[in-house]
């Protein structure tokens, strides 16, 4: 009798945690269709706060803003929300501003949550919306701070480039790249500009690799960059690259 009931609690268990070890499986695999499919049957099943996060960026992620807006806000209204748990949704939400065209309501939630320490992620997400709506050099001093702060972080080192590209300071821009290409995990945006500075210095077969780079990244609606822009980089360089072989 006991043996069965000891069946019986670990088929329970296994069936509650059934959606959530999936969608973990396959989020590690990158199909995260199928990871946002199965976090969404894992929180409406048991809503916790962990699940909420991983569900709600998912729904971000796949562009549905609305969706997730509203997963984010009921975990918020959680009871015993972790500091970090409520951070990290504080930026989410400050994805979601951006992306439902709110930039300075996205701008001002990332810098109340500077205010409060610096991070990684805000200084990285806050530089990019700053490059967004500024001028590069108003928003340089910031990018630099940044820089000081975390000079490995991809991000932060491809929005301070990007300055120094807006600003015509290319071989300040060239060095950052040229070390961020080589990071364990560059993001497609950091082999996109630096495509840029070696188109800029003439070296188009080296620039068009890597634009070709770039285009073969995992882009999603929360890039810096879309397929189209890039396509229309290697098109234009591809056209002047066989220009220059018939001259």
């Amino acid at each position: 009798m006991i043996w069965i009931l000891l069946v019986i609690v670990l088929i329970w268990w296994l069936l509650r945690s059934y959606h959530s070890t999936v969608a973990r499986m396959n989020g590690a695999k990158q199909d995260y269709q199928s990871a946002l499919t199965h976090w969404g049957a894992a929180y409406r099943k048991k809503p916790d706060q962990n699940k909420g996060i991983q569900y709600g960026y998912l729904l971000l992620r796949s562009g549905d803003f609305e969706t997730s807006e509203q997963i984010f806000n009921e975990v918020l209204q959680m009871e015993k929300l972790t500091e970090q748990n409520r951070l990290q949704v504080e930026m989410m939400l400050g994805l979601v501003a951006w992306k439902k065209g709110n930039s300075d309501d996205a701008i001002r939630i990332y810098e109340e949550l500077h205010k409060q320490g610096e991070n990684t992620v805000i200084y990285a997400n806050l530089g990019f919306l700053y490059l967004l709506r500024d001028k590069a050099e108003d928003v340089l001093p910031f990018l630099q701070q940044a820089y000081e702060y975390n000079d490995t972080n991809p991000g932060i080192v491809d929005n301070l480039a990007e300055c120094y590209i807006r600003t015509e300071q290319w071989d300040k821009a060239e060095e950052l790249l040229e070390k961020a290409v080589k990071f364990p995990q560059p993001i497609a945006e950091n082999y996109y500009h630096y495509a840029v500075v070696l188109e800029h210095n003439k070296e188009y077969d080296e620039a068009l690799s890597y634009y070709q780079k770039a285009e073969k990244m995992d882009l999603n609606v929360l890039s810096g960059l879309n397929c189209e822009e890039i396509q229309n980089k290697i098109e234009q360089l591809e056209e002047l690259i066989e220009n220059e072989e018939e001259v």
